[in-house]
């Protein structure tokens, strides 16, 4: 009986005995133990936080990573542009924002609620 095993990853099929997949080099797991890779179009963004501080910044990812909540951080990189770099705000760019899938949105501003009041405006 062959058997049919599923990479955790990519979510490829193979068969024939092989044990892991040939792109993502992970072990197979059989279909029982399969989960589906989720698809960030069904993610529903909502914003949890804003600030200038790139300390802050810091900060903030620190405790959302900690508490292994994925963000999405727009406008962090191009604090560097223009030769302003982060010594503070860069007024072309504007603030440094974080986003989070709305079921964490919660614990997202529980945690960065501590963090939001040390912010400059």
């Amino acid at each position: 009986m062959e058997l049919t095993m599923y990479c955790p990853q990519c979510d490829a099929e193979y068969k024939d005995n092989v044990q892991q997949c040939a792109d993502c080099k992970v072990d197979l797991v059989p279909k029982e133990n399969r989960t589906v890779p989720r698809n960030d179009d069904d993610l529903d963004l909502v914003h949890v936080f804003s600030t200038r501080d790139p300390g802050i910044v810091a900060l903030a990812k620190s405790l959302l990573d900690e508490a292994k909540i994925p963000a999405m951080v727009r406008n962090e990189s191009l604090q560097d542009l223009f030769g302003f770099g982060r010594v503070n705000f860069n007024p072309i760019s504007g603030d440094v924002d974080f986003f989070v899938n709305s079921d964490d949105r919660e614990t997202a501003l529980e945690l960065l609620a501590e963090v939001s009041a040390q912010s400059p405006s």
